[in-house]
């Protein structure tokens, strides 16, 4: 998103010396000037970027179709940014990045998706490739030993996805294109190989028969249970800061098979968060198997008519729990199957689910519990009115 917001006083004496070089850029297009532009970016004492506060990514833009990050070349250029965004009611914040990690940073940009670099929004901004100033990494050209997993399109599109449920516009095409990118990629499974046999032939690794290989868990307040996946190492490093464990590489299918020893996978748990529960991994199996996500329909909404009884049942049961503060109810409609989803607000969600799933209903469509902290909640249920309060 463009904006044009001049911030001078007393000719050019306040322009930063990036700015000062893409005014006579503008003015004088050179491949002389563009590339002392590009020397800047990569050495001036301090950069700052604009990034989603809901995301806790980069802030994601598009421009002419290229996946654009916001780079400033002065602080007040990015805070004027950030307000104007803000006045638009979306989220956005900046963060000063320093000349000693410049190059480890447009790394960071490029496995988060991007590939065009905006400069300067709000003053005479310039348009470059990312590409233009670091040599674009190819992992399929390495050694298949020295190959890293990295995974973009997936980073991106969750980016994406996150900027767009804070505008209210994450559309089935949003859901369908986020699990398409997660059906598809590579990932990586921290593992603990200290009970693992193994001996060397050659290039081959030949693992005893009774070996075991055990991945950890990820435990909620709520006593929830999930196996993380990392799309990269930057993420796995967060998790991984005293080098515990060993790596393997994880697809989709192996979501699936550890999924029934745990309530969920969790998607880069210290930065984009993606909670995967069994039914949602149902619909992701939908999305991969279908390349356009044609047929993947997900809908939830308020239901045209109530269900007083569940509504009732369910108000009554928590009439007798102090600690609960809300809950609200939505249907959820996916291919052809229908769900009720009521989001608990509590601090002891786990114990009050199992009070509720005792329940008996006469209705026909089954009933659904969550949590008010899940990545469900907190987008589909937002602002939402509840049926009870205490």
């Amino acid at each position: 998103m463009l904006f044009i917001l001049y911030i001078r006083q007393n000719g050019d004496l306040n322009m930063s010396a990036i700015q000062n070089l893409i005014v006579k850029y503008k003015a004088n297009p050179s491949t002389e000037i563009y590339r002392a532009i590009r020397d800047k970016l990569q050495t001036e004492k301090s950069l700052w970027a604009a990034i989603s506060e809901t995301s806790k990514n980069y802030y994601l833009g598009n421009e002419n179709g290229g996946a654009a990050i916001y780079l400033f070349s002065d602080k007040k250029y990015g805070e004027h940014y950030a307000e104007y965004m803000k006045e638009k009611g979306i989220s956005v914040g900046i963060v000063e990045n320093k000349a000693e990690l410049r190059m480890p940073f447009f790394g960071d940009v490029y496995r988060s998706g991007f590939d065009t670099v905006i400069i300067d929004n709000g003053q005479t901004y310039l348009r470059m490739s990312l590409f233009d100033i670091i040599n674009k990494p190819d992992p399929d050209k390495l050694p298949k030993e020295s190959r890293f997993i990295v995974n973009p399109d997936l980073v991106r599109t969750a980016n994406w996805f996150y900027q767009e449920n804070e505008k209210g516009r994450a559309t089935t095409a949003v859901w369908a294109a986020l699990f398409k990118e997660i059906y598809n990629a590579k990932y990586i499974l921290p593992a603990n190989t200290s009970n693992v046999k193994m001996e060397v032939l050659g290039k081959e690794f030949i693992v005893d028969k009774e070996s075991e290989v055990v991945f950890p868990l990820l435990k909620t307040a709520e006593g929830q249970t999930f196996y993380p996946f990392f799309t990269d190492w930057n993420e796995f490093r967060k998790y991984d800061m005293k080098n515990e464990y060993s790596t393997l590489i994880g697809t989709f299918d192996d979501m699936k098979k550890l999924i029934r020893k745990a309530d969920g996978i969790v998607i880069n748990p210290y930065g984009s968060n993606i909670l995967i529960t069994s039914d949602i991994l149902k619909n992701i199996e939908t999305a991969g198997k279908n390349a356009s996500g044609a047929n993947m329909q997900i809908k939830i909404g308020i239901p045209k008519e109530r269900p007083v009884e569940i509504e009732r049942k369910i108000t009554v049961c928590l009439e007798a729990e102090s600690n609960v503060r809300s809950a609200t109810l939505k249907l959820s409609e996916s291919n052809g199957n229908k769900e009720f989803i009521v989001c608990i607000d509590s601090d002891n969600f786990t114990d009050i689910a199992k009070k509720l799933s005792a329940l008996i209903f006469e209705h026909e469509i089954p009933v659904k519990y969550i949590s008010s902290d899940s990545p469900l909640a907190k987008t589909a249920f937002k602002n939402a009115e509840p049926f009870f309060t205490h």
